[in-house]
C-alpha cells in the first residue's frame, strides 16, 4: 500500500509539471526579400524592337485587342527600360477584325458564368487600314512562323502584320531592322511552326 502512495504522489506531480509548460510558440517573422536593383551594365536601351508572334504582340483571349497589346510582355519591358515603346493598338478592347461591314476576325472570349464564349459586339478595327502612330517598336504578327519574316509583302498575308507594314512588300526583319534598334528580344519564333505542323494532324 505504501508503495502505491508513492508512485500516486509520482503521477500526481508530473500533471502539476506539465501543465507548467508554455504554449506559445515564438513568431516566426517574415522573410525580407532584398530588392533588386536594376543594373543594365552599359545596355542601351534608347530603341528597343520586339520581333516576335502572338505572346510578343499580346494577343489575348482569342483575340488582339489594344488593353492587352498594353500589357504584353515588351510594352511591360519597355516601360522598365524608360523607353518610348510604340504599338500598332487596335481601335477597342472588343477584339477582331472587320472588313465593309462584315466581321471576318471574331471578338475576343470572356467568361459569361457558364463558361467562355465570344464578346457580344462588333469590333471596330477596319481589316487593311494601317495603324496610327508609327513608325513601331512592336513586331508581334500573331500567326508568324520563322521563315515569314523574310517574306517580302507579309502584310498581305498576316493582318496584323500588315497593319504595321511600312510598305506592301515590307518584311518584318526589314522594318524591325529600320528602327536602327539598340536592343532587341527575339521569341518564340519557330512556335508557330511546331504548333501548326501538330494541329494539322500530322503524326510524323
Amino acid at each position: 500500500m505504501k508503495n502505491y502512495k508513492y508512485i500516486g504522489l509520482f503521477i500526481l506531480s508530473l500533471g502539476i509539471i506539465s501543465c507548467d509548460v508554455n504554449n506559445d510558440l515564438d513568431e516566426i517573422e517574415a522573410e525580407i526579400v532584398p530588392v533588386v536593383e536594376l543594373n543594365t551594365n552599359g545596355l542601351d536601351f534608347s530603341s528597343y524592337v520586339a520581333i516576335g508572334a502572338s505572346f510578343t504582340a499580346g494577343y489575348t483571349d482569342g483575340a488582339m485587342f489594344a488593353a492587352a497589346q498594353e500589357n504584353s510582355f515588351p510594352n511591360i519591358l519597355a516601360s522598365k527600360f524608360g523607353t518610348d515603346f510604340s504599338q500598332p493598338l487596335m481601335n477597342d478592347n472588343i477584339g477582331g477584325l472587320v472588313f465593309n461591314g462584315t466581321v471576318v476576325q471574331e471578338p475576343r472570349f470572356f467568361f459569361d458564368g457558364a463558361g467562355p464564349a465570344r464578346l457580344p459586339a462588333t469590333p471596330t478595327t477596319q481589316l487593311g487600314a494601317p495603324a496610327s502612330g508609327g513608325p513601331f517598336n512592336n513586331f508581334g504578327a500573331p500567326g508568324a512562323k520563322s521563315f515569314h519574316l523574310g517574306v517580302s509583302g507579309y502584310g498581305q498575308l498576316n493582318p496584323y502584320f500588315g497593319r504595321m507594314a511600312s510598305s506592301p512588300t515590307a518584311t518584318v526583319m526589314g522594318d524591325a531592322l529600320a528602327q536602327n534598334p539598340t536592343f532587341f528580344t527575339l521569341s518564340e519564333i519557330g512556335g508557330n511552326d511546331v504548333l501548326g505542323y501538330a494541329l494539322s494532324g500530322v503524326l510524323e
